[in-house]
């Protein structure tokens, strides 16, 4: 998938990010992978998950959608082959996607702002620094 960052995204992404925060948690329609997927649409205009939208309503059944598509339940290798290979974090900017470990396994969110990552979690909107990424992929 080339993704290219369209005219006006960073106003998209922004007003993406504000959405967030009003809305709850949910496995079948806000989780960390779906608010990632809308800041990639609100960037590029292409929803890396589209195909995956309305597919599961639980973790389990997010992990077995994983595995029937790419073989893994892997959300890294998931989000490499929909959005492209990792960068460097010297090279992260606002815009690109960051993956970090939590107690539940790997979740992904957006560069928001310089040094941070908004992420959804089961607490809804949150915001970590960037130094606990452990990847970083390029949108557009």
């Amino acid at each position: 998938m080339s993704l290219v960052r369209l005219p006006g995204w960073e106003a998209r992404l922004a007003a993406t990010v504000r959405a967030a925060a009003a809305r709850p948690f949910s496995w079948a329609t806000h989780n960390c992978a779906f608010f990632a997927a809308d800041c990639v649409l609100a960037v590029t205009g292409i929803d890396p998950a589209a195909d995956f939208r309305s597919r599961f309503k639980s973790r389990r059944e997010a992990f077995n959608a994983l595995r029937e598509t790419f073989g893994t339940a892997d959300l890294a290798i998931a989000v490499t082959e929909r959005v492209g290979p990792e960068i460097p974090p010297g090279q992260a900017r606002r815009g690109d996607l960051a993956g970090f470990a939590t107690r539940q396994g790997l979740a992904v969110g957006v560069i928001s702002a310089a040094g941070r990552i908004s992420l959804v979690d089961s607490s809804g909107l949150s915001h970590l620094p960037l130094t606990a990424a452990k990847h970083i992929w390029r949108v557009g």
